[in-house]
């Protein structure tokens, strides 16, 4: 808070910051250009060498002061505009339209990187008599404009030409950049490669914070600042609330007001992010002491490397081959495109426009965000969608694989076993329990896949839970059920989940299933729906 006294001094050290501001801002765009002017006075310089005459040399070389061109000559009188010289002024113009014309052919710049050869030119008529602001007089600028006009022109014919299908080098008309969004085949294939590099300690970090950054839709900065206390259980989910966004760096908008929800894939252990999580704590949760879930100088850097390394694997090569893409356009930025593109648009009846732009920190504009709030129905679909879940199959609502306690394998047993193969640094936060007993869960549901897929050499295997017998033990005697649980939810595929469930069950008991029977009709449908519901683990 700034004292009353001192508040009309905060106010004018705000001016003279902003001042400061625009000052900086115009002197970069004066030196821009001045180089803009330099580069065309070399090359007016190699013009006046290639000449015939000594006249004609002469002449060249007078456009120019001090090796920059010069359409306007500064004024003698101290205080007076410059007055121009209209032949001077259109000899410097057809200069600039033969350097911009050659840069495009040579270089191949675009329209619009052109352009600031002509601001450069056009800001030196600021000071001049005659001339409305920064402009060249009526002529030259109409002559300008006709000419940059077929620049434009002719640049986006030569980008379409460039840009066609049987270039391996364009994406969409345009180069590849790290940024492109891939296929969730490509995603899978990634994280298959790195289970397969598992060897390493790192990998491990890495295959959790890209599963994240997938499952969230978030920038690498957000999920590289995650804490520990922001990880809660919600019914059949983990939770994640973040702190702050790229324009929200207080963390007060609305947007934050809503937890973000992550759910287990126990059909696809390959992108299952709890999973994942669970495999993190137990191999890298020593250094989780300080609260932060991905403790490095700059994790976002460090995954960005180990998926450098992978993505030369022969999978991922051949599952970005098989979309028209190359290596190149695979970084650790395509992740949180890919996750929005899958979400939006990579499956029939996804999530709605909204809850993705939710999910991605975006805002919908000042009147929808006042009468058209988020609920969290729709964070939840986008969340189940994003963890791979066939949305037209019945197990697209299917519960995270958890514990059913018996009076052998009670709670309290459970637990001990658990904090036995969690490091420290976790099992003394007892608000942790609760997530940790979620991954804990799916790595025993999941204990004969990862002794499957892990390579020999890998460090999962040297992990208490695989090599004290533990965790086989609870996987064996534990009462896990091999059908997946069904919950009523909104796509449309589960309806037919539903049917199909009751048709079984009907033509199990020797009912009638035929057209118009009696197991077809409502009151029947709607127990079905809610026997399936009932039902409580893997």
């Amino acid at each position: 808070d700034v004292p009353p006294r001192a508040a009309p001094l905060a106010e004018r050290a705000k001016l003279l910051v902003a001042e400061d501001g625009e000052a900086s801002k115009l002197q970069k765009t004066r030196k821009g250009y001045k180089k803009a002017l330099l580069r065309m006075g070399a090359f007016v310089e190699t013009l006046a060498k290639e000449a015939n005459t000594e006249g004609e040399a002469a002449a060249y070389r007078s456009l120019l002061r001090n090796g920059a061109l010069a359409p306007v000559l500064p004024s003698e009188v101290a205080g007076e505009k410059s007055k121009l010289d209209l032949e001077r002024v259109r000899s410097c113009a057809n200069i600039l339209k033969q350097y911009v014309s050659i840069r495009m052919h040579d270089e191949k710049l675009k329209a619009g990187s052109l352009k600031g050869y002509r601001s450069a030119f056009a800001g030196e008529f600021e000071h001049c008599e005659g001339t409305v602001g920064s402009k060249p007089p009526g002529c030259v600028d109409a002559d300008l404009s006709r000419h940059f006009m077929g620049l434009k022109n002719k640049c986006a014919a030569r980008e379409e030409a460039d840009g066609g299908a049987d270039d391996d080098t364009k994406v969409d008309g345009r180069k590849e950049t790290t940024k492109d969004a891939v296929s969730f085949d490509v995603y899978e294939a990634v994280c298959r490669a790195f289970v397969r590099r598992s060897d390493i300690e790192s990998f491990v970090m890495g295959d959790c914070f890209l599963s994240m950054d997938w499952n969230m839709i978030a920038r690498p900065i957000n999920i590289s600042t995650v804490r520990l206390k922001r990880l809660k259980v919600r019914g059949d989910a983990l939770t994640l609330r973040l702190c702050k966004g790229k324009k929200q760096q207080g963390g007060d908008n609305k947007a934050f007001a809503h937890p973000f929800h992550i759910y287990a894939n126990p059909l696809n252990p390959h992108v299952c992010p709890i999973l994942k999580l669970g495999l993190h704590f137990m191999v890298n949760g020593d250094s989780m002491e300080d609260g932060e879930l991905f403790r490095a100088d700059r994790p976002g850097s460090t995954v960005g490397d180990m998926l450098a390394r992978v993505k030369n694997d022969p999978e991922v090569v051949a599952a970005l081959e098989a979309e028209g893409k190359t290596v190149d356009c695979l970084g650790i930025y395509s992740y949180r495109k890919s996750g929005a593109t899958y979400a939006m648009s990579g499956v029939v009846d996804g999530p709605k426009y909204e809850h993705i732009k939710h999910r991605m920190l975006h805002k919908s504009g000042t009147v929808d965000d006042v009468y058209m709030k988020i609920a969290l129905a729709g964070d939840q679909f986008a969340g189940r969608v994003l963890s791979g879940h066939n949305i037209q199959s019945a197990a697209f609502g299917m519960l995270p694989p958890h514990f059913l306690y018996t009076e052998e394998w009670t709670k309290e047993r459970v637990d001990a076993i658990m904090i036995r193969h969690f490091p420290a640094a976790l099992t003394k936060r007892k608000s942790l329990y609760a997530v940790l007993r979620m991954c804990f869960a799916s790595i025993v549901f999941h204990y004969n896949w990862i002794l499957e897929h892990a390579p020999s050499r890998s460090v999962l295997r040297h992990l208490s839970a695989f090599t004290q017998g533990e965790c086989a033990e609870l996987f064996t005697e534990l009462p896990w059920k091999s059908t997946p649980p069904l919950r009523f939810f909104g796509p449309r595929g589960m309806e037919w989940g539903f049917l199909r469930e009751g048709f079984l069950r009907a033509q199990k008991s020797g009912q009638d299933v035929g057209r118009g029977g009696a197991p077809w009709s409502t009151t029947w449908i709607s127990v079905s729906m809610r026997a399936s519901m009932g039902r409580g683990t893997i």
